[in-house]
């Protein structure tokens, strides 16, 4: 059965935090959906979700944790593609900071009702939404 759903969970890990009591802000945006056989999505069966994060830097390095979820008016056709892109990082005043992101895990739901979770560093597996 195809792929009709997805959730996505994702880490934001804010690290060399110089504290200032200034604020630190990410934003950007996960994109999944059919792939055109390129490096691109199709125009059917695609979504794009924004996300965006605050955090102080007085509260040093750490990870916040997010997920994100898509349904789709159809299965996914094969071969299907999940990216995560961060298109700002700002940190007011005289702090700095670095950010790293990462996808942790990504959820799926069948046509007939199948749930699967793929988690870990190594996502080998994650093949297995393309069908």
């Amino acid at each position: 059965a195809g792929v009709v759903s997805l959730s996505i969970t994702f880490t934001l890990t804010y690290s060399s935090v110089v504290d200032k009591d200034d604020d630190m802000t990410v934003e950007g945006f996960i994109r999944a959906g059919t792939s055109d056989g390129s490096n691109a999505f199709s125009a059917t069966n695609y979504e794009q979700l924004a996300f965006s994060d605050t955090r102080e830097t007085g509260f040093g390095a750490g990870t916040r944790t997010k997920t994100k979820s898509f349904t789709f008016g159809g299965a996914l056709g094969d071969p299907a593609r999940v990216v995560l892109t961060i298109t700002d990082f700002n940190v007011t005043g005289g702090s700095s900071a670095s950010i790293a992101a990462a996808i942790t895990s990504i959820t799926y739901t069948t046509s007939s009702g199948t749930t699967r979770s793929i988690t870990g560093a190594n996502k080998a597996d994650a093949i297995v939404i393309a069908r």
